[in-house]
């Protein structure tokens, strides 16, 4: 091939590729009006909570805890939200999710897990939350809590049991220590 031949051969080669970048960007990008965005606002998190509750459920340590404790409610978000802001306005927290006891203003104990009941009724509700963010909060009687102890223990390595009216609240960390706060 000659000189010419190839260099209009490079020519044709630029004018089409320079037509097909002009078709691309030419093209009208299509805007979702704002009823399908909500649609699929709500699509979305439908799959979030589908998805959070299969974990749930492969979670064999909490499906063991839930089973001995027989009756609870999980907490929807809002509750567990609620919990959560409670707990962070009221405590300091170290980076491993432990609270500062050093810093609570009100009296505290550290307990025995025999020694809970003298502090909480039997019959009392009690919310239960595990330091793992991807086990639901679960509300129970406290009974119930004390009977499923070793497989509530055994769903993260620090979970936390607040009485619903939220007078006292006991911190069982991984390596055996357990202090209850009366909050009220």
């Amino acid at each position: 091939m000659t000189v010419k031949l190839l260099a209009s051969l490079l020519h044709i080669k630029m004018i089409i590729m320079n037509e097909k970048i002009q078709s691309v960007t030419n093209k009208k990008v299509r805007k979702m009006d704002e009823a399908t965005r909500t649609r699929y606002v709500e699509l979305k998190e439908k799959a979030k909570e589908n998805i959070k509750i299969k974990k749930w459920e492969q979670n064999q340590s909490l499906q063991e805890a839930l089973s001995s404790i027989e009756k609870y409610t999980i907490c929807d978000n809002d509750e567990e939200k609620a919990l959560c802001d409670w707990m962070n306005e009221s405590f300091s927290f170290i980076g491993c999710g432990h609270i500062v006891w050093d810093k609570v203003k009100n009296e505290y104990h550290k307990i025995d897990k025999e020694q809970l009941g003298s502090f909480i009724d039997g019959e009392e509700k009690c919310y239960i939350l595990w330091s793992d963010g991807e086990v639901p909060v679960v509300k129970c009687n406290f009974q119930d809590i004390i009977k499923a102890w070793d497989d509530i223990e055994c769903v993260a390595f620090d979970f936390f049991i607040i009485t619903v009216d939220k007078t006292y609240l006991a911190e069982s960390t991984w390596h055996g220590d357990l202090r209850i706060a009366k909050m009220k």
